[in-house]
């Protein structure tokens, strides 16, 4: 996470959600800004319960959950994953991810990412003020923050079984509720963010 006196915010870094766009976009913006955990590894991924109380306004993205859990699925599964060793292959190739594969990608969150335990958007986010991941760049934008460095970001192709939905929405029931909530309110705010 990363706290920048010019841009007014400590900004959580949730895995999947432009984390890394949004922390080099940060950075050249505000070369002073500061890791607020150095001993951790270069800024990313730290949960908002790790900074507990502050006057300065946290920020952090949330997105989709369905997109965010085909995020996690394509960006790990195949050879490709530093973290092939401790769990089972993600290898669906049917373009249709099935409740095997959500449980299997539960096991992979949960189990062996970065943070144990923290398998959900929410626990990282906290009590973090709640910016959109589609509405990340118009963010950006209006404060100042350089460009993120791409046009959009797509979860390419996959999709999700009936089941497989239902037992996601289970499973994340505290991120899609949070995520719904967050699309209520900017409707009735008639805006953009969910602030």
């Amino acid at each position: 996470m990363i706290q920048s006196d010019k841009y007014d915010g400590v900004f959580i870094f949730v895995p999947r959600t432009a984390s890394t766009s949004f922390e080099e976009a940060l950075m050249r913006g505000d070369p002073d800004a500061i890791n607020i955990h150095p001993d951790f590894p270069p800024f990313r991924h730290q949960t908002a319960a790790e900074i507990g109380k502050t006057d300065i306004t946290k920020y952090a993205v949330l997105r989709n959950p369905t997109e965010w859990l085909i995020s996690f699925y394509q960006s790990h599964k195949g050879q490709g994953s530093v973290f092939q060793k401790n769990m089972a292959q993600l290898n669906n190739k049917s373009g249709m991810l099935t409740k095997n594969d959500i449980l299997e990608l539960w096991c992979f969150i949960s189990k062996w990412y970065i943070s144990p335990g923290n398998y959900r958007q929410v626990d990282w986010i906290g009590d973090s003020e709640i910016i959109l991941f589609e509405n990340l760049p118009t963010f950006c934008e209006e404060r100042g923050i350089p460009d993120l460095g791409y046009e959009n970001y797509s979860v390419g192709g996959l999709g999700l079984t009936l089941d497989a939905l239902r037992l996601a929405m289970n499973i994340w029931e505290k991120d899609y509720t949070l995520y719904r909530n967050v699309l209520i309110r900017n409707a009735l705010k008639g805006g953009l963010h969910g602030f």
